[in-house]
């Protein structure tokens, strides 16, 4: 019940906006809110974890301007995602890939896909970091390339980090296994 609410005002702030500016109706606008309908559970747990992780870098750098030293040192350097948790992804990856598009278990399959990425995602984001630390560059010019990045090809990025962090993942369970 509150689904068909939430599309619904989604749907009404759609057309809203597309009457207000003036613009032509596209058909292509319902399927993304279509597609925004189905995986809201994920986005609204990725806004948490990216949430949580801004606080994080937040609160060290706070701790670390105070020269506080903190009770716990987390460190996500050596963050690797268990092999356990990559099978399992694997696993929810093919039942995504052979469920109909109208099923709940597609539903459900996606969403958990897009939530457990963001393992992978830190991963990649930690091997791409070390990359660039490794680059003598000068720090403006380094984060201009990851801003015009974000701002161009945004969700290019997120899948050059999302499958960097899967080869990562992957080499470092090959390099274990010699």
């Amino acid at each position: 019940f509150e689904h068909e609410k939430l599309r619904a005002f989604l749907q009404k702030s759609v057309d809203q906006i597309i009457s207000n500016y003036g613009l032509q109706k596209n058909n292509e606008l319902d399927k993304i809110v279509e597609i925004v309908m189905i995986i809201l559970p994920s986005i609204n747990t990725l806004i948490f974890f990216v949430t949580f992780s801004l606080n994080f870098i937040f609160s060290k750098f706070i701790l670390k301007t105070f020269m506080i030293k903190p009770v716990e040192n987390v460190n996500f350097r050596d963050f690797t995602t268990p092999l356990w948790f990559s099978l399992i992804y694997l696993m929810i990856l093919i039942i995504f890939l052979t469920q109909n598009p109208n099923s709940q278990m597609f539903v459900i399959s996606i969403n958990t896909l897009i939530c457990m990425s963001f393992s992978f995602f830190i991963e990649g984001y930690i091997a791409f970091n070390n990359y660039f630390k490794k680059i003598k560059l000068n720090n403006f010019i380094k984060f201009l390339i990851i801003f015009l990045l974000f701002v161009f090809l945004g969700y290019v990025l997120f899948l050059i980090l999302l499958f960097l962090g899967m080869f990562e993942n992957i080499s470092k369970k090959a390099n274990k296994k010699r």
